[in-house]
């Protein structure tokens, strides 16, 4: 012990012994003070901290012998030391080259800043300089990255320290692997940016742009949140023999090979696309471990500068139809069963979207055609209808001569007939006064499909409408020995109507409930007011209408069953024409039937 004296304070240098036998160097110092009026003398015991106190000299035999006894336990260390003098390594201990993976050689007086990050290199050199100027407002820990001899990024802590050496200042850094530290860490991370993935990657599907714009964008997301060199997604076709590399995303640098990989047989990777049918994860954390059934995908990924890969099945309608896979991806072995699920999540999104937006493109197909067969039939509906209004004007002419002559020959003008011909007359008048109607029913249906229908609106007396409709039905009542029930209300408001059309309503009526009521049976009109309208009614005891019939009996060529039309006649067009009268008149007309027992048509007028 040798002391040293520097004003009111004492050094001693001393040496402490460990329980091994092994010797640390001390400084204990002692110093005047007075405390309460009394004198007493300070002892201060403090651990060399070599990185600060320890000179290392050579030519001096303390300071070697400090040095060497130091140098070991550095060298035991369980954290990385390195002495840097003029930039330059002039010690490192075992555990950096553990670390990195150099020989003592390759290090020992090379350039310490080419083992640190790029990234980091210019912070650590302000660093370095402020240290060795002492400057104590200076942060003296560091998170930064060791390159290793492989070009493998290390995460460390380094604590930067002020050392003499060879009575030169120099500085110390010693380095501690948080390896484990940074893996967790960045295991939190991807878990988070995992989920923040699954949530922005489906709103890009909610209302995309376009579906392959869309998967573009998911697919740079999942590249940029695995730090992969690139990220693909292979549709299958040709009933699975063949694979299309349908979109791409590709990292910084990376060259894109989408439109190479076209038309793909699936047979080069026999291995992976047996794991994928059966909606296996394929994941490779290291290419060159490929088990031996997969010696194809190993050549062909080691030629292609493949490391690692996943890749994930893509279904669509429950069918395995492609897969994403992701190459190269950054410390890929560090992930665990949850983060594979998550991303087969993310994978289910995308195969979702890929069959919604596919049966979108079906209904817009389907669509398509329904609207040229829509289109088709419209102009087969225009064709009948105008061959219709040509035939009607056609027959017009003709019907109106054989009922004018007709009429002359049943008054005898030509002369006497017999029974037989007074009969075949009948016949021929009633025949020529049904096709009439029909030619008129049609002309009708052709005005109204091309809007040619013209009203004549006048305030009308809808209860003398209804008595002239009577009228001309009465001989058919009388035939049929049908029993008629008029119930009309007397003084009743006139209304604004076209009489012409409203008699017609009133006949088709009454002559269908004359046609479908057997002998014997009833026929009944009522009207009377109801607030601000009329309501008419006119009822029968004939065969009535099935239920399930009722709605469609208003529309257009719409009949009662195959036997009924047979027996009573009728191409199906008078209850469409009738609803057509009363919606003109801002009426209202419905059916009120049991099969069997007979039928109610109700119509509604506004006064």
């Amino acid at each position: 012990m040798s002391p040293v004296t520097r004003s009111d304070t004492t050094i001693f240098d001393l040496e402490l012994v460990q329980v091994n036998g092994n010797t640390i160097p001390i400084h204990m110092n002692t110093k005047a003070a007075s405390i309460g009026g009394r004198s007493y003398q300070l002892v201060n015991f403090m651990f060399s901290d070599v990185s600060q106190n320890v000179t290392m000299n050579d030519n001096d035999p303390v300071g070697k012998l400090s040095r060497d006894q130091y140098s070991t336990i550095v060298e035991k260390s369980n954290d990385g030391v390195v002495l840097i003098y003029d930039l330059k390594v002039k010690f490192v201990n075992s555990k950096v080259l553990n670390i990195t993976g150099y020989d003592r050689d390759e290090v020992m007086g090379s350039d310490f800043f080419k083992l640190i990050s790029p990234g980091d290199r210019s912070t650590l050199m302000k660093l370095y300089q402020k240290i060795l100027h002492k400057d104590k407002n200076v942060r003296d820990r560091y998170d930064t990255f060791l390159i290793s001899k492989y070009g493998k990024n290390i995460p460390v802590e380094i604590t930067v320290s002020f050392i003499e050496f060879n009575m030169v200042p120099a500085v110390m850094i010693i380095f501690r692997d948080i390896s484990d530290k940074f893996k967790a860490k960045k295991a939190i991370g991807r878990k988070l940016n995992l989920e923040h993935t699954i949530s922005s990657i489906t709103s890009l599907f909610i209302a995309p742009d376009g579906i392959d714009v869309a998967i573009n964008k998911a697919l740079e997301k999942i590249g940029l949140l695995c730090e992969c060199d690139r990220v693909g997604m292979f549709m299958l076709c040709q009933d699975g023999f063949v694979a299309d590399n349908t979109n791409e995303w590709c990292g910084k640098g990376v060259l894109c090979h989408k439109e190479e990989l076209q038309k793909i047989p699936v047979s080069i990777i026999p291995w992976i696309m047996e794991q994928l049918s059966k909606g296996q994860v394929v994941f490779v954390t290291d290419v060159g471990k490929l088990p031996s059934q997969a010696s194809k995908e190993k050549d062909l990924f080691m030629k292609k500068g493949i490391r690692s890969f996943i890749s994930f099945p893509i279904y669509i309608d429950s069918k395995f139809a492609g897969f994403i896979c992701l190459y190269n991806v950054s410390d890929c072995e560090e992930w665990d069963e949850n983060e594979l699920t998550t991303m087969q999540m993310i994978m289910g999104i995308i195969g979702m979207a890929i069959e919604r937006n596919l049966n979108e493109e079906s209904l817009k197909t389907y669509a398509y055609q329904l609207a040229e067969a829509n289109y088709q039939l419209e102009s087969l509906d225009r064709m009948k209808d105008e061959f219709l209004a040509n035939l009607s004007h056609e027959l017009r002419t003709p019907l109106n001569v054989i009922k004018g002559f007709g009429g002359l020959m049943s008054e005898e003008r030509f002369g006497k007939l017999d029974e037989r011909q007074r009969k075949a007359m009948d016949a021929v008048m009633r025949n020529t006064t049904i096709l009439i109607e029909l030619v008129e029913s049609l002309l009708y249906i052709t005005s109204v499909q091309a809007d040619m229908i013209k009203y004549s609106f006048a305030q009308i007396n809808v209860e003398s409408s209804l008595e002239r409709a009577i009228s001309l039905v009465a001989s058919n009542i009388e035939k049929k020995r049908l029993m008629l029930k008029i119930d009309v209300k007397k003084d009743l408001p006139y209304i604004r109507g076209d009489k012409v059309y409203l008699e017609k309503v009133f006949v088709h009526l009454l002559g269908n409930a004359i046609k479908f009521t057997p002998a014997s049976g009833t026929v009944s009109v009522f009207m009377d007011r109801t607030r601000d309208s009329l309501h008419i009614a006119i009822k029968d005891t004939g065969v009535g209408v099935a239920s399930d019939q009722i709605p469609y009996m208003f529309h257009k060529f719409r009949q009662l069953d195959g036997s009924l039309t047979r027996k009573y006649g009728g191409v199906g067009i008078g209850l469409y024409i009738c609803k057509h009268i009363v919606d003109a008149h801002k009426g209202k007309i419905w059916m009120e039937s049991e099969e069997g027992t007979g039928t109610d048509i109700h119509i509604i007028l506004p006064i």
